[in-house]
């Protein structure tokens, strides 16, 4: 069947892991794609030391989510009025 375009799972799965790094480099990856729109490829090229950064800054956050005030601002215009916006019309 392999001289069909069948390729037996151990061969795709190496072939996957050479691609896409160890778990721990496709985690790093999708961690910095999902949540700060860093390309995979742009990931790869990056200093250690600033991915680690990210991703321990992250995870921190992750971790403190439940700590932190809520961020959720009403952007309405008449909440911004209340809050001491002022609006100019053209």
């Amino acid at each position: 069947m392999a001289r069909f375009g069948v390729h037996r799972p151990k061969r795709l799965n190496e072939r996957y892991e050479s691609l896409t790094g160890d778990i721990e480099e496709r985690r790093t990856r999708y961690l910095l794609r999902r949540h700060l729109g860093v390309e995979p490829e742009d990931a790869s090229g990056m200093p250690w030391w600033k991915r680690k950064l990210y991703v321990e800054g992250l995870l921190w956050e992750f971790a403190n989510k439940d700590d932190e005030p809520n961020e959720y601002v009403d952007a309405t215009p008449e909440n911004l009025v209340d809050q001491g916006f002022t609006f100019n019309s053209y």
